[in-house]
């Protein structure tokens, strides 16, 4: 009986034992993986607040964010890092940094991508880039973290050592404008939490492993293998070439694969599986071949597995106190009934029934057991030993419940934490139902609908757990053909992101716009979610619109006929227009050749007589002819400017001027005219007017001369002024102006009705009589034109009677330098001591004179010159004599200048010979062909001067020594300007008058405008006859008698001997 009892009661205590010890593991367990988990999500909690404080404000602003990063280290002792990682260039600042911000090397890499990371280095706090962002686990695992389904984007790193620690890294994505740019991160060091594990001991024999989300060893207060075992995996460590510390030198196996133990079948079994899908395990150690307890918990955070390991011998200990008391008990009463079995049996009976009561009521769960001392030692041992038992099993029992409240105060707050997902739950699903909009989300295989908002419910009525393609359309006997599955998902069944489409849907007929994405459900599965917005309205106005359209259409192609038969008439019109302006450019043309080539003769061999002729009525009738002949020039050079412009094929030339050279030379040129008239002629020019601007030197001289030229004509008394003014657009950077000049006179004035008139082509103001004041009446108007063409503007006020006043306005003139202005001006060449080596020139015109005055022009330079009347002789010529050069004429009977330079040039032996055209055209059109062509060209009429200067450019020549002449009759030569100047009484005073016009005097010997060279000589024989100086007063006769004969190369060695004074 007493057997059955105690096997009976041996039972019933190891069941309720186990039963507490199954508890009592799983919450422990819990308890433990709710401390990691609350250290885990604390050390993840500061990279996302750096993450979000890059987000709002912080980021790109590399200054402080360093310091940022550094302030965490500094306040967070466990840390043993904190850093920043951008991606290249994500905030566009790479190069700038890189070039400009040296200081911040230590912050970014050789490319300048920031890359700041803080690291304790003992008591200091020390800053480098990272490294190996494209491989490592912290960069490029929470960037492949953040473009996966996963929900929580922190990232928690593989475990390692160094210098004696174990270190895991926190990450964080950084998200701007939807973008990923970079990560936040933390470095942490385990070392409290590994102590906090291997302290934890709620029973003598448990044991704490923690796992790693791959699978390694973080934490264990167990040898996980045989030391056969430890140093096989430690050699496949160093195989692969990590580094191995000391800390990791033991059989706890701390950072190895779980794999390379000899417990990784059940440390698998746990890793693999998630929360609470296996129980409380029993398993037999393979060492000591004791029974133990496993159970595990899931660490979110980081996605780790705790194992707890219990020895089954500690569980059933107090059972086995209790079994032995009670054993030896029962073998003493045994023995006692035997020997004593009615003396004692009333004695014995009683202290047995209290013990066996009080077991009995142990193992129904009443602790509070109060038993009488016997006088019998084994039954008094026997109820101390049961009492204590009694006793522990209170305080275990007492222990069990404390924790078990606890574990349920825990489960109330994750209950708590449940009801507040749910109402957040509750509230985005009211948010959903108030869109305007279906929205629901199926099942990517079966089809089956999982959610849908009260939009769609009123639509469709009830239809959760249905099949979309069977509810949502009429009559569909399968998956819709239009399903949008296939492309929501990559080949790696990752989300593509969102598609969007239009459909019209079977069941109601409506159209709706969709928006169809795959998102990850709450058990892991990828759905397909949509939203779809009724856009039936939308369609009818389109098709409206279409109707509109069509009918728009309809009219557009009735007008676009109506257009082309406009545009028909207009291309007539056009080609009619363009003919006739083919007419005139090809009337230009020719009437450029015919008139030049004749002026050609006429001016070069006047030119020749000039020389030649001593008779004093001869020379002035030459002297008449060529004053004529430069006349009609003039009047076909202004025709052709005009034609030019008014087909927009003037081109301008700019180059560094001085204006004030040229208002200067504009009061030399007209101040003998209105002193003539007695006219007052005034120049008003600000002191500080820039030395050089970008202008067209030819043409605002043209200008001015017109103006300038005009206001003297109309003026019989008063007087004549020239101003300028100007002002800068930008003061600060000055290298633009904006100019006026103003030129005033108080002539007879311009009725306001024809302020128009006067710059019409060929048009007088009325009144005006042709016979007194002459002109054409194409100078205004060429003027206003090339104003239009320099972006310019003109205006005139005027009064009949009282004056006029012409305003030219030239607004954003570039401001150049001296240095540039001195570099343009061209310098001069006595060419009356100039002489060829020798060379052979072939002259080809059809034209005798042509070809005579050509000859004339050179025939005091030692050439031999070869003549050709057209393409074919010329060819010709140069197969048998090689010229050196050729002078082309362009037009000519039988081969032209053209058709000769292509044959020429096709020619190995003579496309190397320079060959130089002549034109008598003036159009822009053919210059531009001619450059292309040949090596250079001159247009007619030709001037000596012009000839020469080309042809230095292309054959050997030197200057020849200049000797003194002595004249017949007389015993010396002719006293030097130099020496004659210092007989003046008042030589000093003189010299310094000579000097500021020396500059004039180059000037003129540049630009050979012969009316300044008369005044300028007029103006030195009156400066002669003032200081007395016979020489100054013979060299101003000198120079107006070459002047006057247009010999130019007499004039440049007059003005020569000033300059050089």
């Amino acid at each position: 009986m007493i057997i059955l009892l105690v096997t009976f009661f041996y039972f019933v205590m190891k069941n309720s034992l186990i039963k507490n010890a199954e508890k009592m593991i799983k919450y422990n367990t819990e308890a433990v993986a709710l401390k990691v988990e609350k250290t885990n999500m604390e050390a993840v909690t500061v990279p996302k607040t750096m993450a979000i404080a890059q987000e709002n404000g912080m980021w790109g602003n590399r200054k402080l964010s360093t310091a940022y990063a550094r302030e965490i280290l500094k306040n967070t002792p466990r840390f043993t890092g904190a850093y920043f990682g951008y991606e290249p260039n994500a905030d566009q600042d790479d190069q700038i940094y890189r070039n400009n911000n040296p200081s911040q090397a230590k912050s970014m890499d050789k490319n300048g991508r920031y890359l700041p990371y803080w690291f304790a280095a003992g008591e200091q706090i020390k800053l480098t880039p990272l490294i190996n962002m494209e491989t490592s686990l912290y960069y490029q695992g929470c960037k492949d973290r953040y473009f996966s389904t996963k929900k929580d984007k922190a990232m928690v790193t593989e475990p390692y050592f160094y210098e004696g620690k174990m270190i895991v890294e926190q990450t964080y994505p950084i998200e701007i404008n939807g973008k990923f740019m970079g990560i936040a991160g933390v470095d942490r060091a385990l070392t409290d939490l590994l102590i906090f594990l291997n302290s934890f001991k709620p029973y003598d024999t448990s044991k704490l492993i923690l796992i790693s989300r791959m699978g390694r060893i973080i934490s264990s207060n167990m040898n996980l293998g045989s030391e056969k075992t430890f140093k096989l995996s430690l050699e496949k460590l160093k195989s692969k070439g990590q580094k191995i510390e000391e800390t990791q030198l033991d059989r706890s196996m701390l950072t190895f694969d779980i794999n390379d133990t000899d417990y990784s079948g059940i440390l698998q079994m746990f890793h693999k599986a998630r929360k609470g899908t296996i129980p409380l395990l029993k398993k037999v150690d393979p060492f000591d071949n004791n029974t133990y307890y496993y159970y595990s918990g899931k660490i979110p955070t980081g996605d780790w597995t705790i194992v707890m390991r219990v020895a089954e011998n500690e569980i059933l200990r107090p059972i086995k106190i209790i079994l032995y008391g009670v054993s030896g008990a029962s073998l003493l009463l045994i023995g006692l009934q035997v020997i004593l079995a009615i003396h004692l049996s009333r004695t014995m009976t009683d202290p047995i029934n209290e013990v066996i009561d009080a077991s009995t009521r142990i193992a129904n769960g009443n602790f509070e057991v109060f038993l009488q001392r016997s006088d019998i030692s084994e039954i008094d041992t026997l109820a101390l030993s049961l009492a204590n038992t009694a006793h522990k099993l209170k305080i275990l029992t007492q222990k069990l419940n404390d924790e078990k409240d606890q574990l349920e105060d825990e489960v109330e707050e994750r209950k708590q934490i449940e009801a507040s997902l749910s109402e957040s739950h509750e509230r985005f699903k009211k948010v959903v139902d108030g869109l305007d909009a279906i929205v629901y989300v199926s099942d990517m295989d079966n089809h089956e609908l999982l959610f849908v908002n009260k939009y769609a419910e009123d639509v469709f009525g009830d239809i959760l757990g249905t099949t979309c393609w069977k509810t949502l359309q009429t009559n569909q006997t399968g998956v819709c053909s239009f399903c949008t599955n296939e492309k929501l998902l990559d080949k790696n069944g990752n989300s593509t992101g969102i598609y969007k489409w239009e459909y019209p849907n079977s069941s109601n007929g409506s159209w709706y716009d969709c928006r169809d994405q795959a998102i990850p459900w709450t058990d892991g599965r990828m759905v397909r979610m949509e939203i779809a917005m009724d856009i039936t309205d939308r369609k009818k106005t389109e098709e409206e619109l279409s109707k509109h359209r069509d009918h728009l259409e309809e009219l557009v192609k009735e007008r676009t006929i109506d257009l082309t038969h406009t545009n028909k008439k207009l291309e007539k019109e056009k080609e009619k227009a363009e003919a006739a302006n083919r007419a005139k450019s090809a009337f230009l043309t020719n009437m450029s050749h015919e008139i030049r080539t004749p002026m050609n003769a006429i001016l070069g061999f006047t030119e020749i007589l000039k020389e030649k002729i001593e008779n004093p009525q001869l020379s002035l009738y030459i002297k008449s002819v060529f004053s004529a002949g430069k006349s009609l020039l003039s009047l076909i050079n202004d025709i052709l400017d005009l034609s030019k412009v008014e087909a927009g094929m003037l081109t301008l030339e700019y180059k560094p001027v001085s204006l004030l050279d040229i208002l200067d030379e504009m009061k030399t040129v007209f101040e003998q005219k209105t002193s003539d008239k007695g006219l007052e002629f005034i120049m008003e020019i600000p002191f500080d007017l820039p030395i050089a601007l970008f202008l067209d030197e030819i043409r605002i001289r043209q200008v001015l001369i017109n103006l300038i030229g005009n206001a003297i004509k109309f003026t019989n008394t008063g007087y004549v002024k020239v101003s300028a003014k100007y002002q800068y657009p930008d003061p600060i950077h000055r290298s633009l102006i904006d100019l006026t000049i103003l030129v005033e006179d108080t002539g007879m004035g311009i009725a306001e009705d024809q302020l128009d008139v006067v710059f019409n082509a060929f048009v007088q103001q009325k009144g005006q009589k042709t016979s007194q004041f002459g002109g054409t009446g194409l100078g205004l108007a060429i003027t206003k034109n090339l104003i239009k063409v320099m972006k310019g503007e003109i205006h005139i006020k005027s009064e009949v009677g009282k004056g006029s006043v012409f305003f030219i306005e030239l607004k954003g003139i570039e401001v150049s330098s001296a240095e540039a202005l001195k570099s343009t001006q061209e310098k001069f060449i006595d060419f009356t001591s100039l002489q060829f080596k020798g060379s052979k020139i072939l002259i080809v015109d059809d034209i005798k004179y042509n070809r005579d005055l050509v000859s004339s022009y050179l025939e005091d330079f030692n050439l031999m010159l070869l003549e050709a009347e057209n393409g074919k002789e010329a060819i010709y010529s140069a197969k048998k004599n090689h010229p050196n050069l050729v002078l082309m004429d362009m037009k000519m009977p039988e081969m032209d200048g053209y058709e000769a330079m292509n044959i020429l040039k096709k020619d190995k032996a003579l496309k190397t010979i320079p060959v130089i055209a002549v034109t008598a055209s003036a159009m822009k059109k053919d210059e531009e062909m001619i450059s292309q062509l040949f090596d250079s060209y001159l247009r007619k009429p030709i001037s000596k001067t012009d000839l020469v200067a080309e042809i230095m450019k292309f054959l050997p020549h030197f200057m020849m020594k200049k000797h003194k002449s002595v004249n017949v009759g007389t015993t010396a030569a002719k006293e030097p300007l130099k020496t004659g100047l210092k007989t003046a009484p008042d030589y000093f005073e003189l010299q310094k008058i000579l000097k500021r016009r020396c500059k004039e005097s180059e000037h003129l010997c540049c630009n050979m405008a012969i009316d300044k060279i008369e005044t300028f000589a007029r103006d030195m024989k009156k400066l002669g006859n003032e200081f007395q100086c016979e020489s100054l007063v013979l060299w101003g006769e000198d120079l107006y008698l070459a002047a006057v004969s247009f010999d130019a190369d007499k004039i440049k060695q007059i003005l020569e001997e000033l300059y050089t004074i």
